[in-house]
């Protein structure tokens, strides 16, 4: 089977230990014609790269949702990114991306609708996939090592 190499022009990703790479929002929000995809559903809405990137581009201002979504969506797109270059990504991982997913629900978030979560109840999902965007999980399988460019 082939090997998919993609190299992303822009700041470096964070590399973890085996070579598969992560971004956070802010690289994501700064670059988007490195998108693995073109839309990701954020609960139980689908939002385009459009919708997303306003999305990105919200500032927070005390909406544990658009804090969130800010996440959730960089944790999407490193997910999407590293299957593409043949590595998985822990259960560990699946079940914050599942947890934050439901917590959002059909919650649409600002500024595409008015939704909002105090916080408080979103806060250790922010923080626990802020830690993988930021290359604190190890992901395993083949990829390129070191990314190869």
């Amino acid at each position: 089977m082939p090997v998919i190499l993609i190299c992303l022009v822009g700041a470096p990703p964070v590399w973890a230990q085996n070579g598969c790479a992560f971004f956070t929002q802010g690289y994501w929000k700064n670059h988007p014609d490195a998108w693995p995809v073109d839309t990701l559903t954020l609960g139980t809405v689908t939002y385009s790269k459009d919708q997303l990137l306003s999305i990105l581009r919200r500032p927070v201002r005390g909406n544990g949702l658009v804090a969130l979504a800010h996440q959730l969506i960089a944790a999407k797109l490193n997910v999407a990114l590293n299957e593409q270059t043949g590595f998985t990504i822990p259960d560990s991982v699946q079940d914050l991306i599942r947890s934050a997913d439901s917590l959002i629900g059909q919650l649409v978030v600002p500024p595409v609708g008015t939704g909002w979560l105090h916080p408080s109840v979103t806060s250790e999902l922010v923080m626990a996939l802020d830690e993988f965007n930021e290359g604190a999980y190890p992901c395993e399988g083949g990829g390129v090592p070191g990314g190869g460019c």
